[in-house]
């Protein structure tokens, strides 16, 4: 992948070294760093402020989100989320393939059925436990799930939570030709 706006080696906030760019969406761009103080690998996710960006909002609504399903099973681990000069990151557990890329390691490209429902029962537990944190998930699909270290054993799978996690009650549900208010009575 192409450099990105962070350098690779340099320092982020003196604690994130970069180490490559892994991604780039509509808002932001995504980059492994490594932890100075635990030495772990990270994921840092980037949203710049040079331009007016919607992402800046996302970002932070998605931080609040892994923030409240922190010690849940499935999610990603929240480390930090910071606002500076230039734009705002958020630091989060690196995780492993997602799901479209895990299904073409598997035998015919396929999951099994077992594999497939022991997935859709974890990910339905997920969403359960978003929604008891007054979240919605707006954009499931298998780009947006990631597996963890072990492919193979889908105990592990843990849900990635994108940028369209919405409060619920306090914001909107956009279908894909008109905005409907969403609220909590």
């Amino acid at each position: 992948m192409t450099e990105g706006i962070l350098p690779k080696n340099s320092v982020v906030c003196d604690r994130w070294q970069i180490e490559e760019k892994i991604g780039k969406g509509g808002f932001g761009e995504v980059y492994r760093c490594k932890d100075c103080h635990t030495n772990k690998s990270v994921a840092l996710k980037l949203v710049s402020k040079i331009t007016a960006n919607p992402g800046i909002h996302h970002l932070n609504n998605e931080a609040k989100a892994l923030r409240a399903v922190q010690g849940k099973k499935f999610f990603t681990r929240y480390y930090s989320y910071r606002r500076v000069l230039l734009f705002d990151f958020l630091v989060m557990e690196l995780l492993g393939l997602n799901l479209r890329e895990l299904k073409k390691t598997y035998p015919n490209k396929k999951f099994s059925v077992d594999a497939t429902l022991s997935m859709g029962r974890m990910m339905l537990k997920s969403v359960e436990w978003l929604h008891d944190a007054g979240y919605l998930h707006r954009d499931i699909k298998p780009n947006s799930k990631k597996s963890w270290e072990d492919t193979k054993e889908f105990e592990n799978v843990k849900g990635c939570w994108s940028t369209t996690v919405k409060a619920l009650g306090i914001k909107f549900i956009k279908s894909p030709t008109a905005s409907v208010a969403f609220g909590i009575t």
